[in-house]
């Protein structure tokens, strides 16, 4: 059994080999400029609407993104507390959600169901950690609700 391997074979693995590596070594660079370029062709629509109405194309994509920008934050100022408010209410409720499987398991227990017996200090503890982060995430929201109200009085 005689396997030969000819030289043009060992240069394509090595410049494979090689573009991989380069691929490797850019790739955070490639990434942003594949990201450049999708956000760049989403607003094009938009800003040559605004060139045709005699606005610059410099002040048309500040335009956009500004708009973009005060959308954004105003989805995250309006909905982040809701929705933190939503998880607390949720993470508060596991102990009782816990207790609850672990009545219905019991009582399919004398009926051949496997019963489910959830530990009450194991459910405890689960619902001291989730209080807790409910709390934590509740404090960030409000710490940056109550931010952005001081910057719009004093701004």
């Amino acid at each position: 059994m005689n396997i030969t391997i000819s030289v043009g074979t060992i240069v394509k693995v090595a410049l494979t080999l090689a573009a991989l590596w380069v691929f490797y070594i850019v790739r955070e660079l490639a990434l942003v400029i594949l990201s450049s370029v999708v956000l760049a062709s989403a607003i094009e629509p938009m800003v040559v609407g605004l060139t045709r109405r005699g606005i610059s194309r410099t002040l048309a994509v500040l335009m956009i993104y500004v708009l973009a920008f005060v959308i954004i934050i105003g989805l995250v100022y309006f909905l982040l507390p809701p929705l933190l408010v939503d998880f607390g209410n949720i993470t508060a409720s596991i102990p009782e959600r816990l207790q609850s499987l672990s009545d219905c398991g019991k009582s399919l227990s004398p009926l051949g169901g496997v019963a489910v017996d959830i530990a009450a200090p194991q459910a405890e503890r689960w619902g001291r950690r989730a209080s807790s982060l409910a709390a934590y995430s509740l404090s960030c929201s409000s710490s940056l609700s109550l931010s952005t109200l001081r910057c719009r009085k004093t701004g």
